[in-house]
């Protein structure tokens, strides 16, 4: 386990498994932001959470197949946050977060993101990262557009400018 420092409010996460992606998330919002309108394949207690503490965020969009997901980021309330069943367009967002399907190894989670990368990589028109980018079929699928930079988080997160 390790600490990280928060963009959003400038507090501490405790990062796990499930938030190695915030420290990329963060640096990246640090760089690239501000970030008015976000997208994120697959909600999260850690990404969703980050995302909505955002100050200047007027819309995140979630696409979330799970439907306890769907309901619990829904009974949440937050008038920014829309919670959707079906994959949305990424044109237009200025940050697109793909953490989609289960992470665990499973043939399902792992196809449900190769296709998430093929839909949204040539339809983007702002900055893309990739959770759990040392898989190498999600490699191999970045691999087909444009150059692509991993950071090295465990495991590794990958930012596709």
């Amino acid at each position: 386990m390790t600490w990280t420092l928060s963009s959003a409010r400038w507090r501490l996460w405790r990062v796990v498994d499930y938030g190695s992606h915030l420290p990329t998330l963060a640096t990246a919002h640090r760089l690239r932001g501000p970030w008015h309108q976000a997208l994120e394949f697959g909600s999260g207690d850690y990404s969703t959470s980050w995302f909505l503490e955002l100050e200047e965020l007027q819309l995140l969009v979630s696409v979330e197949a799970d439907p306890d997901w769907r309901s619990r980021w829904q009974r949440r309330g937050d008038a920014r946050h829309h919670v959707l069943e079906r994959r949305v367009t990424p044109a237009g967002f200025d940050v697109v977060l793909i953490d989609d399907g289960r992470s665990d190894g499973h043939p399902d989670g792992m196809q449900t993101r190769l296709e998430t990368i093929h839909f949204v990589m040539p339809r983007r028109t702002g900055l893309v990262l990739v959770h759990d980018a040392n898989v190498p079929e999600y490699v191999e699928a970045l691999d087909q557009y444009d150059p692509f930079q991993i950071v090295h988080t465990d495991p590794p997160t990958a930012v596709i400018v």
